[in-house]
C-alpha cells in the first residue's frame, strides 16, 4: 500500500508536472517566432487584398503578371480548392499566394531517398 502512495505522489508531483510544463510552456515557446511571422504575413496579405478591393471599387485596377510560374497551382491543395470554389471569401486571398518554389523537403538524408 505504501508503494502505491509513493507511486501516486511521484506521478502527480513529477511526471504530470513535467508533462504540463513541456506541453503548455516549452512547445509553444519554440513555435512562438514562427507563429508571429505567419501572423504578420497573413495580416499583410489581408491588408493588400483590402487595398485591391478598394481599387476595384474605384475602377483603378492593374492586372498582375499571371504568366509567372506558380508552384502553388500544382502542389498546394488550398489553391486547387480556391480555383474550384472562387465564390468562397478566402479564395481570392489564397489565389494571391505565388511562389516559384515548392515547400522545403525535410526528407534529405533518409536512407530510402538515396537511390
Amino acid at each position: 500500500m505504501q508503494s502505491f502512495f509513493l507511486w501516486l505522489l511521484t506521478e502527480v508531483a513529477f511526471t504530470s508536472t513535467i508533462s504540463v510544463f513541456v506541453m503548455n510552456y516549452l512547445l509553444p515557446l519554440t513555435a512562438h517566432k514562427d507563429i508571429i511571422k505567419v501572423k504578420q504575413k497573413l495580416l499583410q496579405t489581408i491588408r493588400e487584398y483590402h487595398d485591391e478591393l478598394k481599387l476595384e471599387r474605384l475602377g483603378d485596377v492593374t492586372v498582375s503578371a499571371a504568366t509567372d510560374f506558380n508552384a502553388a497551382d500544382y502542389l498546394f491543395v488550398s489553391t486547387r480548392v480556391a480555383k474550384h470554389f472562387p465564390a468562397l471569401p478566402v479564395a481570392k486571398i489564397i489565389m494571391r499566394f505565388r511562389t516559384p518554389w515548392p515547400r522545403r523537403s525535410y526528407g534529405h538524408g533518409l536512407k530510402g531517398s538515396q537511390r
